[in-house]
């Protein structure tokens, strides 16, 4: 955590900005995919809480 914290003292703001883009539109694009493809609704569900999971470690240091 210590290179995350180094990394956050350069770009503070672009890092968090590039972060949270991602992850909005990561989880825009499975809510699309969730409303068209209804059979794969397991497949994705494990997908975006694998994801949310591994952001959540990585980045929990922004939020607090």
């Amino acid at each position: 955590m210590y290179y995350m914290g180094s990394l956050l003292k350069l770009k503070p703001v672009k890092f968090f900005l590039v972060a949270f883009i991602i992850f909005m539109v990561f989880s825009l694009i499975i809510f699309v995919e969730l409303s068209l493809l209804f059979r794969s609704v397991f497949f994705f569900t494990i997908f975006r809480g694998t994801f949310f999971i591994i952001f959540v470690y990585y980045f929990h240091d922004i939020f607090l």
